[in-house]
């Protein structure tokens, strides 16, 4: 990504342009919190003696990997860990040739040797600065950090010097153990490490608490003079490749949103020699079949797991909220059905949908146009032609509405009906998602080995169809859309089983018959419901799970959940990636046009007359009209404002009649036109 400071003031649309949009992050500790994700982590425990005259040696190792989770770059920037809760009793042992006796030399706490906790240093240094790969934290790129060149098998992307940070330290021991001497050690306590990633500055950013590791009787003795790694602490956040389920269990729990800022526990694995310090020998810690991980070939766009999109421009449809990381919840509550179950600001999740919208009109931002012709930056809403008194709207009445209440000169264009039976009318809305030609979708051509464009500039490629999309990555799809089926560990043969390819592709594509499929099952489920329970009232209401409808694991769903499953829509979709369609990739393309109620409507009447005096009961007369009625913001007793909610209206007759009817056309209608 370009250079371009995360801190810089971009003005929205009209103005936005490719080159303005926001494509990078600073790191940032307070809200909105954006971080790396610790990903891997482990710490070793080595201990030897050279000889009788020398103290023992005692030597940490560690590794961390951290995840860009995201399909924007972050500003690299130097990073701590600080580790709590090393082990606090020690003891090495000896073991006497002759007789196979054992006997403790010395009892050690890591605690007091290194400090509770022990910060160590997570330095940004190029080492290529002229590599494109260096000057960005690219979109779900992994970075590993080591200290030494024999740690554990990781591929150090960021190799620290051996023993970086004062690891190495010297306690006094038995002096009759010399360098051929056997020793072992005996981890006395349980242990669990809590790790901070923080700022250079100490601001912290996330905490991860690993599993607790059992107590070790004895390691096998070793001789003294080498620097085996005794005790090794490993953990590492679950992924799919660690579950069974299908499509992966992997971001489908609560309490399970990697970018949280106290994980829960059970996502923090030791893995996968379980949680016996002594287990893990030199085993080599990485496997290139795991989503996120790195082996020596990983400077490559085919192994960056972007799952969160974070804003470039300002948002027109709530659904993009589905990005939202909320607490004790599972990712991508806003839109979807387990939303019901979270709250944004006192309010669920889902309610958000009934209350709130999107216009995209900031301070920045000057509409085009004047009165009624307006152009607004979402090109659904219509400027209502006259304010309460009646004089004309401006661009004024918009920015001066209190409290940003601009809804009150607001009218919605193309609105939906969700209620509606009509397979064709859903199949039109789920289809008006296409570019149709001559628009093609633009995606960055981005070079394998640095996982960007070309150095020369911006190079593109295009996709061009008729079917219907559906993004993931409404705002950075064009940047993480590029992809190589099965091919997860850049130039490995055989290639990585890892699915990484189903993450970078930010847009669902679904063809004519799968939009008809949908469609038809939509329509059968509301259909099904509105005999027993009637229409949906609420958009909360529609997009929250029904009991009737259960997920694959007995969970309710929504009707629109349970319509895509029926539909058999992700049947083959490996992951819970952004392949997956979710009811709140629907709704980040719909949510502006879709509503529980029609506000516009056409009513006809009839009318006839009789001549009583002549007996007949034949007509005389006929006579037909159409009117069209729409719904206003305004209440039907001007007294309240229109921003005044239902509960707190102080006219009777509004409390009535509620708000303003007008009938904004009418035609009389001959026999022909019914």
């Amino acid at each position: 990504a370009p250079s371009v400071s995360a801190t810089s003031a971009f003005p929205p649309i009209p103005a936005i342009s490719g080159d303005s949009m926001r494509r990078r992050y600073s790191v940032s500790a307070v809200a909105p919190r954006i971080s790396p994700v610790l990903s891997f982590f482990y710490l070793t425990v080595g201990v030897r003696k050279q000889s009788s005259a020398a103290p023992y040696t005692i030597s940490l190792r560690w590794g961390a990997t951290l995840w860009n989770p995201y399909s924007s770059a972050l500003i690299p920037e130097n990073l701590k860990l600080q580790i709590s809760g090393l082990p606090s009793a020690l003891a090495v042992f000896s073991v006497d040739p002759s007789t196979g006796v054992e006997s403790d030399d010395i009892s050690i706490s890591l605690q007091t040797l290194y400090g509770n906790p022990l910060t160590v240093n997570l330095p940004w240094s190029p080492s290529t600065p002229s590599l494109a790969d260096e000057q960005s934290w690219l979109p779900g790129r992994i970075y590993n950090w080591v200290n030494g060149s024999d740690a554990v098998g990781l591929f150090k992307t960021r190799d620290i010097p051996a023993f970086a940070n004062g690891l190495v330290m010297t306690v006094p021991g038995n002096s009759a153990v010399d360098g051929t001497s056997q020793i072992g050690v005996r981890l006395i306590n349980e242990t669990k490490l809590i790790v901070k990633l923080t700022r250079d500055d100490g601001q912290v950013l996330a905490t991860y608490q690993s599993p607790t590791y059992d107590t070790v009787r004895g390691t096998s003795p070793v001789t003294a003079n080498t620097l085996p790694q005794q005790l090794v602490f490993p953990f590492r956040l679950v992924e799919s490749f660690d579950l069974a389920s299908a499509p992966s269990g992997w971001l489908t729990s609560s309490g399970q949103d990697p970018r949280s800022a106290n994980l829960a526990p059970d996502w923090l694995r030791a893995l996968p020699n379980g949680t016996n310090p002594s287990s893990y020998g030199s085993f080599i810690l990485v496997s290139p079949d795991r989503l996120l991980d790195r082996v020596a070939s990983s400077h490559t766009y085919n192994e960056d797991v972007p799952v969160f999109e974070l804003p470039r421009a300002p948002l027109l449809s709530l659904g993009a909220l589905q990005h939202l990381a909320l607490a004790n919840t599972r990712p991508f509550a806003v839109g979807n059905s387990w939303g019901s179950s979270a709250t944004v600001n006192s309010l669920s999740a889902l309610q958000l949908f009934d209350r709130f919208f999107f216009s995209g009109l900031t301070s920045a931002v000057t509409p085009t146009g004047s009165g009624v012709n307006l152009v607004l930056p979402n090109p659904l809403l219509r400027v209502n032609p006259r304010t309460a008194t009646g004089t004309a709207t401006t661009v004024a009445d918009l920015r001066a509405a209190s409290d940003a209440h601009s809804s009150k000169f607001l009218l919605q264009g193309a609105a939906f009906n969700v209620n509606s039976a009509s397979i064709a009318a859903w199949r039109a809305v789920l289809r008006s998602v296409r570019f149709n030609a001559p628009a093609v979708f633009n995606y960055l051509d981005a070079d394998a080995t640095t996982g960007t464009a070309l150095a020369t500039g911006e190079s593109t490629q295009s996709s061009s169809t008729g079917d219907a999309q559906f993004f993931r990555f409404s705002q950075s799809a064009q940047e993480t859309y590029k992809a190589e089926a099965g091919l997860a560990a850049g130039t490995d043969t055989p290639p990585s089983a890892a699915n990484t390819h189903l993450f970078r592709k930010g847009m669902i594509t679904l063809t004519a018959a799968q939009v008809n499929t949908l469609a038809t099952q939509i329509v059968t489920l509301i259909q099904a419901r509105a005999t027993p329970r009637g229409p949906f009232r609420t958009l909360a209401e529609f997009l929250g799970p029904v009991p009737e409808y259960l997920d694959a694991a007995g969970q309710p769903i929504s009707l629109l959940e349970k319509a895509i499953a029926d539909a058999g829509i992700n049947s083959a979709v490996a992951e819970f990636s952004s392949q997956f369609l979710t009811q709140g990739d629907i709704m980040t393309a719909l949510a502006p046009v879709l509503f529980p109620r029609s506000d516009t409507f056409v009513i006809r009447a009839y009318g006839e007359a009789t001549n009583p005096n002549i007996g007949v009961t034949a007509p005389e007369g006929r006579a037909w009209c159409e009117a069209t009625v729409q719904r206003t913001p305004e209440y039907f007793d001007s007294s309240d404002d229109a921003t005044v909610a239902p509960a707190d209206l102080k006219s009777d007759l509004n409390k009535t009649y509620g708000r303003r009817f007008k009938v904004v056309s009418f035609r009389w209608l001959t026999r022909s036109d019914i």
